[in-house]
């Protein structure tokens, strides 16, 4: 049991010995505790090695994660640009056709008056037909009434003649003798009421004539000095005015649809632009926390760069030895204990005998030498 005792002892005491700590008493309770302080430190040290491997692969993670949100950024930037071109572009087409469709009014007018114009100078070329042919019924209506007027005169003195009776007097001289009175021969009587038949057409030829010199003066003052202008220059002018209407008027269809694609294209760069204001807050987010990651993976490997790994595994040995050592120490350390005290009641029991005997000290000089001192 002793030299179980002494090996066991020494064994602890080489271990201690190579890693350079001070070697505890061989005693159960101050061995364990040794052992593990030791456990502890080398505990320490593995999970530090452990640590800066895990705070490395935190670095590689943190990392690759802020160039993602770095990528996501760039491309939402990038289609912010996008979709503030196509904002610009639009509020610049906006701007022009604002002023072309706000005129569809004034063209609209302008159509008007043209085609009014237009339409005047065709009624002015009809009126100036009708009146040229108002003049010459007019004129012919007036040469009737003066041949009608003509032959009433010429079968007047005829007329008088037949009514005329013997020992009367003529209505016309006053004699009551009729030598030779008028006759018709050839001619047809004419009354009254066709000399006023005949006037009344005319005058009534006249009026017309009237109304339509009255008609054309009217719309050659609303003409003005364009009076004598050509009929096609006036077509010309309804077909610009046309041409200038039909813009504002697709200008204006133009402009409603382009003000809800404005509409649109403004929400998606609002949206866009929101996305880039917190993808930038991920990226500070990221990019700090890779700095506190980065500084403590720094920190760790200054650590473990101070940490002998040859000790440590000189260590890490020694303390397996001392794990496999140490569930014995007790019972060995008990054992020698128990040992001791029943080779020392076997003294004690073998002194007393002797002392009785004359060969008392030859006995106890032949005794093992460990055992002469109890």
């Amino acid at each position: 049991v002793f030299e179980w005792h002494e090996e066991l002892s020494r064994k602890v005491r080489d271990c201690f010995d190579s890693m350079g700590r001070p070697c505890p008493s061989f005693e159960p309770g101050a061995v364990s505790r040794a052992v593990t302080e030791l456990k502890g430190d080398v505990d320490n040290d593995d999970q530090l090695v452990r640590a800066v491997a895990s705070q490395d692969a935190i670095v590689q993670t943190k990392g690759d994660e802020l160039q993602s949100v770095t990528k996501q950024l760039e491309d939402e930037r990038a289609a912010l640009t996008v979709a503030s071109d196509r904002v610009e572009e639009l509020r610049t087409e906006e701007t022009g056709l604002t002023e072309l469709a706000g005129a569809v009014p004034v063209r609209e007018a302008e159509l008007a008056a043209a085609s009014l114009r237009l339409e005047r100078r065709v009624g002015l070329d009809d009126l100036s037909a009708k009146l040229a042919a108002a003049v010459t019924r007019a004129t012919d209506a007036k040469l009737e009434y003066e041949q009608t007027m003509t032959a009433f005169v010429a079968t007047q003195a005829p007329r008088l003649a037949a009514e005329l009776s013997v020992g009367e007097a003529c209505p016309v001289c006053g004699s009551t003798e009729h030598p030779a009175p008028a006759t018709l021969g050839s001619q047809r009587v004419v009354d009254h009421a066709e000399v006023d038949d005949a006037r009344n057409v005319w005058s009534a030829r006249q009026a017309d004539e009237q109304q339509l010199q009255g008609q054309l003066q009217t719309i050659t003052d609303l003409l003005g000095g364009d009076a004598s202008q050509p009929v096609e220059s006036f077509r010309a002018a309804v077909d610009e005015a046309t041409v200038l209407f039909d813009a504002a008027q697709a200008a204006a269809r133009r402009l409603s649809v382009l003000r809800t694609e404005l509409a649109s294209a403004e929400m998606e760069k609002k949206s866009i632009d929101e996305q880039v204001r917190s993808l930038e807050g991920q990226v500070a987010g990221a990019a700090a926390t890779l700095a506190r990651e980065e500084a403590e993976a720094t920190r760790r490997r200054e650590l473990i760069a101070k940490l002998d790994t040859a000790e440590l595994e000189v260590r890490r040995t020694q303390l397996q030895v001392l794990l496999d050592i140490e569930p014995h120490v007790g019972g060995v350390v008990s054992e020698l204990e128990q040992a001791s005290t029943s080779h020392r009641d076997a003294c004690d029991s073998l002194a007393a005998s002797l002392a009785a005997s004359r060969r008392c000290r030859g006995a106890l000089r032949e005794c093992p030498r460990p055992h002469r001192r109890w």
